[in-house]
């Protein structure tokens, strides 16, 4: 590896660290999400982490002759340089870890219209269609619009193992009277009590494997 390109990438790496911190804290108060564009908007207005040193140049590639270089970054003093490193070197990073997703929601969007004009004349001002748009006559219509935007991963919350651990010296069902003596049932009960007490224990399953990890799962499947 030339000495370029290892300064290349530690430069690269100092900005991803620095736009990380940047991008989790506009996201972190903008919980409704925001677009790829909305949110390279904010984040060249957020001043870089005070650890953050604008790399030294590096010498670029050099094509050859009759090829164009590729373009400069457009804000070469900020970690996010371009909009291209915020979509390929910082958002799926955040996404990776499970931090942030994207995900596709549906905006509401009011529009004015003005109201038609009751004046006429010579006189008639130039910016008379421009108040009317704010008066209170004018007309408002909302319409919607699909977006996808990046906000906080809000998965399943997840039981602690402890809470929902079965006593493995507890046999399943024990609590609903599995395992008892019924001898001295007749026929008919002891077949009613076992169809009773079959539905209770496949709703008790039902309702713990919702939780259960799959080790768990297995274990209340096998004792069917």
């Amino acid at each position: 590896m030339s000495v370029a390109h290892q300064a290349l990438k530690a430069a690269s790496a100092a900005r991803v660290d620095a736009g990380l911190v940047v991008i989790r804290k506009i996201l972190t108060e903008n919980t409704s999400g925001l677009t790829t564009q909305e949110l390279y908007r904010l984040a060249l207005k957020e001043k870089a982490p005070s650890s953050f040193r604008v790399p030294a140049p590096v010498e670029r590639y050099v094509p050859p002759a009759g090829r164009q270089s590729p373009p400069e970054p457009p804000h070469p003093q900020h970690p996010i340089h371009s909009m291209s490193f915020l979509k390929h070197h910082i958002l799926p990073v955040l996404e990776q870890k499970g931090e942030f997703r994207k995900s596709r929601i549906t905006r509401t969007i009011e529009q004015r219209q003005a109201a038609p004009s009751q004046s006429s004349g010579k006189g008639k001002r130039k910016d008379a269609s421009a108040s009317s748009a704010s008066s209170p006559s004018a007309t408002v219509t909302t319409t919607t619009v699909d977006a996808f935007v990046w906000r906080p991963f809000a998965g399943p919350r997840r039981i602690p193992d402890k809470a929902l651990q079965w006593p493995q010296n507890k046999p399943l069902g024990e609590e609903l009277g599995i395992g008892e003596d019924w001898s001295h049932l007749n026929k008919r009960r002891q077949r009613a009590r076992t169809r009773k007490l079959a539905g209770a224990l496949e709703d008790m399953k039902e309702h713990r494997m919702r939780g259960f990890g799959s080790e768990e799962r297995a274990r209340l499947e096998s004792a069917a």
